[in-house]
C-alpha cells in the first residue's frame, strides 16, 4: 500500500558555506522510506529546505546548536531566513543512476510585526536570565487584551 506523506529525507550539514554543494544519497535519513533507494519509479516534485541552527554558549560551559525561533513558533517551512528552493519536477527510475541539481536560492522573509489595534497591544519582553544564560537577548512576545472602556 502506498504511503498518503510526503517523502522526507534530511543530512546534517553542520558548517556549510554559500555555494557548497551537498549530495543527498542512500545514507540520508528518509521518511517514510528509509532510503532514497526505496523511491519508486515515477514522477516527483522535489524541494530543498535547510533549518538554520545557531550555535549557544551557555553559561553552564555547554555549547549547544539550537533553531532559534524567530517568531514563527518553530515551524522549519515558515521559519524567517531558512533557505530553500523552487520546487522542480523530476523522474525517478531505479533502474538508471541519476543526478538532479537542487539550488536554494530563497530565502523566507522575516515576519512582520503585528499592528496594535484599540484593543489589542503586542509587546515584547527580554527575559534577563535566559539572555544571560544563551549568551544573547531572549526576547518574548505577548499579546495584551485590554478591556474597552465606556
Amino acid at each position: 500500500m502506498a504511503s498518503k506523506t510526503q517523502l522526507v529525507f534530511g543530512i546534517d550539514v553542520d558548517g556549510m558555506k554559500p555555494d557548497q554543494e551537498i549530495i543527498i544519497d542512500e545514507n540520508a535519513f528518509g521518511f517514510p522510506i528509509r532510503s532514497i533507494t526505496g523511491i519508486p519509479k515515477g514522477e516527483y516534485f522535489v524541494q530543498a529546505l535547510i533549518n538554520r541552527y545557531e550555535t549557544f554558549h551557555l553559561t553552564s560551559g555547554h555549547t549547544v546548536k539550537l533553531p532559534p525561533d524567530q517568531g514563527e513558533g518553530q515551524h522549519w517551512n515558515t521559519k524567517p531566513y531558512n533557505f530553500y528552493s523552487k520546487p522542480q519536477k523530476i523522474s525517478i527510475d531505479p533502474e538508471k543512476s541519476e543526478t538532479f541539481k537542487v539550488v536554494m536560492d530563497q530565502k523566507i522573509e522575516p515576519l512582520k510585526e503585528p499592528a496594535d489595534t484599540k484593543y489589542v497591544k503586542h509587546i515584547k519582553i527580554q527575559s534577563q536570565k535566559l539572555s544571560d544564560f544563551y549568551g544573547r537577548p531572549n526576547v518574548f512576545r505577548c499579546s495584551y487584551f485590554g478591556a474597552r472602556r465606556f
